[in-house]
């Protein structure tokens, strides 16, 4: 018998993916095994991959909006290895969420972190 593993890539846009609770639920616990317990500690983390290799699949899971479905819903069978995975990273706690990100996307330029970036002098 093939057991049901979730696939995050079942849709194929992460982004794309209007709920948090959708979402979580094609999401897989095992995603988070390459994130290090030290990899929060002020220092800066590049995720280089093919595309649609799954970055923005696992960057999400950061997010407010998930980290606070998944806070809802820690109880629940289905989600039980996900916050124990990031509790474990310290990323979540028995409180809430302790470490959120954002999606800031710089596909095209980036004007969209400041639209008088070009006057800076650097």
């Amino acid at each position: 018998m093939i057991p049901n593993i979730r696939n995050p890539f079942k849709i194929r846009a992460a982004e794309h993916i209007r709920y948090p609770d959708t979402f979580l639920r094609l999401f897989s616990a095992e995603a988070l095994d390459i994130v290090d317990e030290d990899m929060f500690l002020n220092q800066i983390q590049i995720f280089r991959s093919s595309p649609g290799a799954g970055k923005t699949t696992l960057l999400r899971v950061f997010t407010p909006s998930v980290l606070r479905s998944l806070y809802e819903m820690r109880a629940q069978e289905d989600y039980i290895d996900i916050f124990n995975r990031l509790k474990k990273l310290g990323v979540i706690s028995i409180e809430g969420p302790q470490l959120l990100g954002v999606s800031l996307s710089c596909a095209r330029n980036y004007a969209t972190l400041d639209p008088n970036f070009a006057s800076y002098n650097i």
